[in-house]
Formats: C-alpha cells, sequence, structure tokens
C-alpha cells in the first residue's frame, strides 16, 4: 500500500567482447543500450545491466529486461560459448528509499544509524564497483514506476554490510524515518465512504484500493460495511475504507472526484471523505478558490489522476470503468 523500499537493477562487469556477446544475448533475450546515468530511474529490479570494457567511460550499458545474471550467464555457458568471457564481476547492489518531508534530514539520521558514507549520487549511478557496501539512493516520490533521476536527492549513502540485511532492517525502520522526514507530525485519519446506487460495490472497491495502491498515499488500517444518511434521512449502504495518510485529506478529496466520473463524463459512484465520526469534507473545500463548477473540477481532477497513475494501473481503471458502463447501460 505504502511502497518505501524496493531494490534496483544488477549490474555486471563483462570482459569481452561486444561483437562475440551480443548477437547471443539478442537471439534470446531483450537488450537495449542505454546511458548508464539514467538506469537509476528506469530499470527495474527485475532488470540487469551489463558494462563491457569502456562502458564506464562512455556512459553505457546494456538493459536486459526481466533478466536475472544467473539467466544470462546460463545462456552464455549452455550456448557453448563460456569461453568468451574472460572475467564477470557482479557489482555491489542499490536499495531505493522513498522519504517524504525532510529529506535532508532521514538522510543524515540513516547515515548515523548504519555508519553510512556519503556519496554523490552520479558517481553511484555511473560507477557502483567503487562501492564497499550497498548503495541507499533517497527519493520524495513514488516507488512502483519509473522516476526520474533529477528526483532523487543528489547524496546517496554506501553503507557497510550484506544487501540483505540491510534491506531488512531499513524496512522494519522505513516508517519510522517517515516520521522523522515529517518532523513527527500526525497522520490525517481519513475515512472514505463509497456509495453506488446500483450496488456494484465489488467494482468500485477494486477501482478505489488499485488507485490508493498505485499512488502510495498511506495505509489501509480497516474497512467495513455501514448505514449512512442522505440529505432526507434515507439509510444508505455504503463501505468504508479507513485510510492513515500523510497527505493533507484536501489532497484525498481531490483523487476521489476524480474517480466519481468516467473519462465521458458519466457519474459512476459517489466517493465522500469523512474526518473522525462525523465531520465530512465538501468538493467546495478540495478545490480551494477555485471557481470551476463540480463537473469542471472533476474534469480536472481526473485528468490529473489520469496523468499520476502508472500506464499499467491507467489502462485497467479504463478497463472497470467500462465494465461498469456497460452494466448502466444493459
Amino acid at each position: 500500500m505504502l511502497p518505501l523500499l524496493r531494490g534496483s537493477y544488477r549490474v555486471m562487469e563483462m570482459d569481452t567482447s561486444e561483437d562475440l556477446l551480443l548477437p547471443l544475448l539478442t537471439s534470446r533475450l531483450t537488450v537495449a543500450k542505454e546511458p548508464l546515468s539514467l538506469l537509476l530511474g528506469s530499470a527495474t529490479a527485475g532488470d540487469t545491466v551489463i558494462i563491457l570494457p569502456g562502458g564506464r567511460e562512455r556512459n553505457e550499458g546494456y538493459l536486459l529486461s526481466e533478466s536475472s545474471p544467473e539467466e544470462i550467464l546460463a545462456l552464455v555457458i549452455n550456448q557453448g560459448k563460456g569461453e568468451i568471457l574472460k572475467e564477470v564481476r557482479l557489482l555491489p547492489r542499490l536499495i531505493l528509499m522513498r522519504v517524504p518531508g525532510n529529506l535532508p534530514k532521514v538522510v543524515e539520521q540513516i547515515r548515523e544509524d548504519f555508519s553510512g558514507t556519503p556519496v554523490p549520487l552520479e558517481r553511484i549511478a555511473t560507477h557502483r564497483s567503487e562501492l564497499r557496501g550497498v548503495g541507499v539512493c533517497f527519493t520524495t516520490s513514488r516507488l512502483n514506476r519509473n522516476t526520474p533521476v533529477e528526483a532523487f536527492y543528489p547524496q546517496a549513502l554506501d553503507i557497510p554490510g550484506p544487501y540483505s540485511s540491510l534491506y531488512q532492517q531499513l524496512r522494519a525502520r522505513a516508517l519510522g524515518y517517515v516520521n522523522q522526514g515529517r518532523e513527527n507530525r500526525d497522520w490525517y485519519e481519513v475515512n472514505i465512504m463509497i456509495y453506488d446506487k446500483y450496488e456494484r460495490y465489488v467494482l468500485q472497491y477494486r477501482r478505489v484500493m488499485m488507485v490508493l495502491m498505485d499512488l502510495g498515499v498511506g495505509l489501509v488500517l480497516g474497512e467495513c460495511w455501514e448505514k449512512d444518511y442522505g440529505r432526507v434521512l434515507i439509510p444508505l449502504q455504503v463501505y468504508r475504507i479507513r485510510l492513515f495518510t500523510f497527505l493533507p485529506p484536501e489532497e484525498i478529496k481531490e483523487i476521489l472526484v476524480g474517480l466519481e466520473y468516467a473519462g465521458e463524463g458519466t457519474r459512476l459512484c459517489d466517493l465522500d471523505i469523512r474526518l473522525g465520526k462525523k465531520k465530512g469534507l465538501s468538493w467546495t473545500e478540495a478545490k480551494k478558490k477555485n471557481t470551476q463548477s463540480r463537473e469542471e473540477f472533476a474534469r480536472t481532477c481526473r485528468e490529473k489522476l489520469m496523468q499520476e497513475l502508472s500506464p499499467r494501473h491507467r489502462e485497467k481503471l479504463v478497463r472497470l470503468e467500462e465494465e461498469l458502463l456497460q452494466g448502466e447501460n444493459s
């Protein structure tokens, strides 16, 4: 729900001929030449980057999507081409960490807690072999999508010790570091109330939870059915999601307003917010001094939401909405 840590891609330095290795790899795997300095934000934990002789000086490597070092070496050996490899080095691993709030303060605290050594981010991206331990890079941005290099804090840390042990320790303390970055301010408790007059609650729930998860806005700590009362005091069945978030409630309301309407403007459901037991948050409070009508404001919120969602979840959201619209028209 709130991804604060993830691993980075693996890097292999191979002393071999480009002309001999690349035809072998491209025959079975997806290979692309990329600048080393940009891979930090675009390559994923399941990828491997191969650096050939002179690659560091030229700031270039070969990205093999969804391929592990073991798979690559197995391919070379099983094809009877092991002799083309003079030397193979597996470089130290990286951990990417999201810290909303006062990032410099948290980086300094982690440096003290784990005896880390400050390293310029650009040096880690292009000269990972110089690390003596595990490189830890920091950002305030979400980690469940490609993150541009510019979004990372310019200073990383070189922390001694094995990768798996450090990853587990950082994961266990991640929320504590988030609170420290927020200067120990309280999180917001937001109750999201889902109402659908057609009672398509399973689809509505999937939409809301998928978006909350993809945007990494907080922690869901409970959910249940409740009765709510409309303007004429008629009892209505609603589904409540209890969310703890570091985002202001107005920003959560913007997300929900964007989910209330489909792309062509059809109202799909009501998504209200309760703060505490009774106090609600209207769409007019979320729009602040904006003079837009509700429909115009919803269109603006939806456009913003679609830009922030990852491509995979954006497509999935559209498919779910098409399913809802088909149900209304049947």
